[in-house]
């Protein structure tokens, strides 16, 4: 039985349709593609919680540095954020292992192998989870809410904290 115009054209749109979604799977990696599909592990925010937030801005982060031998160098607009409380959206990485954690990295992008391609010190704020929670990671984009705590020296272990975090999925 021959197929109608119609019925290629169904088949037609339906084989570019599933290329087309392979592509974006490939092109802007497994993280961010999984989160169009996977649900959102439990003690995440759905919105954001109340209050005044600061929004920190990566472009601003990353300008930070924390050399070994050298000055602690932080922007002065981010400086002035100390202590206060701050939002930054991005996406976790884990910290000491993957599975449920109360602490994370939160960078401005999706990261491949972690462990073959760290972050630098200015790429990742570290995230701890309010009252010790323990969350599952989730390639979802999240919003990080909470205090805001920047290095005062270079012993210092990060750069960049939030502490008392809540995390969103803010679709």
């Amino acid at each position: 039985m021959a197929m109608t115009v119609q019925q290629r054209r169904k088949r037609d749109i339906l084989i570019v349709a599933v290329a087309v979604v392979l592509l974006l799977g490939a092109a802007v990696g497994r993280s961010v593609f999984q989160s169009l599909f996977e649900p959102l592990p439990p003690g995440y925010l759905t919105a954001a919680p109340a209050g005044d937030f600061a929004k920190l801005e990566w472009d601003l982060l990353l300008q930070g540095q924390m050399p070994f031998d050298g000055d602690l160098w932080v922007p002065e607009a981010i400086k002035t954020l100390h202590g206060k409380p701050v939002s930054v959206r991005g996406f976790l990485l884990p910290l000491h292992k993957p599975g449920a954690s109360s602490e994370f990295f939160i960078a401005p992008k999706p990261r491949g192998c972690y462990y073959c391609n760290p972050p630098g010190v200015s790429e990742v704020v570290q995230v701890n989870i309010a009252n010790g929670d323990k969350l599952q990671i989730t390639g979802h984009p999240i919003t990080a809410y909470g205090t805001f705590s920047v290095a005062q020296t270079t012993s210092d272990a990060v750069l960049y904290t939030i502490n008392d975090a809540k995390l969103a999925s803010l679709k």
